[in-house]
């Protein structure tokens, strides 16, 4: 049983150690350079805008309470904003193809913005 046990586990360690001298394993092998993802603190705050406006832009109705969204009053904010924007230019025309993420992007630099700067609150409610 021990044997076995050996003989997977040897095996095992040969696949892996193989895959990762040919640039297989995701380890830094091969002449390829990946670009690495550098998330930014606007980067959820994008996700979400742009989700939900395009919901909004595909037919969909009310989102509902932005609370159960998770969004930030802020946030809530600039996603109403953006919807009458957006509905706005609509009846003129289709939207240029990136506006939707260009203007969340500029929505939520905004927000971060404007918390950065903005005076500390003291502990507690709210």
């Amino acid at each position: 049983m021990r044997r076995r046990w050996a003989a997977r586990l040897a095996v095992l360690i040969a696949t892996v150690g193989g895959a990762a001298a040919c640039g297989l394993g995701g380890g830094g092998g091969g002449d390829r350079a990946e670009p690495a993802f550098t998330a930014t603190p606007v980067d959820p705050c994008v996700r979400q805008l742009t989700d939900y406006l395009q919901q909004f832009l595909d037919g969909g109705v009310d989102l509902g309470d932005y609370q159960e969204l998770g969004l930030s009053s802020s946030e809530a904010t600039a996603l109403r904003g953006l919807r009458r924007e957006a509905a706005d230019l609509r009846s003129r025309g289709p939207l240029p193809p990136d506006w939707v993420s260009a203007r969340a992007r500029a929505s939520c630099a905004e927000i971060a913005r404007a918390e950065s700067s903005a005076t500390p609150k003291p502990p507690g409610w709210p």
